[in-house]
């Protein structure tokens, strides 16, 4: 083979080389440009998102530095009005260390009295002790008067209930002397001797409740 033509065989790989290299060149191209392309709408779209996050966080950034303002606003008023509460609670806490001072002289005052009174309390006490146990006796006395008292009256009932049956007794025997009396023709009057001669027990008791109830009718 001659020089010429061995020139010509590597021209033509060459060329050959050359032609595949600018394929792969064209493809390799085209797929870094679908890369970049790819590549660039995923960071616009992270762009637009950290746009909208900035705008977001901006306006939070915004609202918190106007709170912010706000609470630095309502902070100075607390102060202001915290001094004046410190101030009005020092004359509150003289005022009030005044009033305790009263106060403790006026317990002070009321414990003297109470002890006082407890004093008066228990002589007052003994003192009522001693009218009960006066009144103890007393009533006692009473007791024992009273039992005697029921005794006599008991004893008086069982007398007057003698003296009903005999009161009676005396009216049956008057029916029946009256009966005989009018049976009877008297001719002759009779003495009141002769009669106070011939009474009997029932007509003694007649004759004295008589005269008593007289009596109590004069007066």
């Amino acid at each position: 083979m001659c020089i010429r033509d061995r020139y010509k065989q590597e021209i033509g790989d060459l060329k050959y080389a050359v032609a595949n290299m600018t394929k792969s060149k064209d493809e390799t191209l085209i797929r870094l440009t679908d890369t970049y392309e790819k590549e660039i709408k995923q960071l616009n779209s992270f762009k637009a998102k950290a746009e909208l996050n900035l705008k977001q966080k901006s306006e939070e950034c915004d609202k918190l530095v106007a709170e912010k303002e706000k609470i630095a606003k309502e902070l100075s008023a607390r102060e202001g009005q915290l001094a004046k509460l410190k101030e009005g609670s020092s004359v509150r806490v003289a005022d009030l260390i005044v009033e305790l001072k009263a106060a403790k002289e006026k317990c002070e005052i009321f414990i003297d009295i109470a002890n006082k009174n407890e004093e008066e309390a228990a002589l007052a006490k003994q003192s009522s002790e001693a009218t009960i146990e006066k009144l103890k006796n007393q009533l006692a006395v009473l007791t024992s008067k009273y039992l005697i008292v029921k005794k006599g009256y008991e004893n008086v009932v069982e007398k007057l209930k003698m003296i009903k049956t005999c009161l009676q007794r005396l009216n049956k025997n008057s029916v029946e002397t009256k009966a005989k009396i009018n049976s009877l023709s008297i001719t002759e009057a009779v003495s009141y001797t002769h009669l106070r001669a011939h009474e009997t027990s029932l007509h003694l008791v007649c004759r004295l409740l008589l005269e008593k109830k007289k009596k109590k009718n004069k007066k």
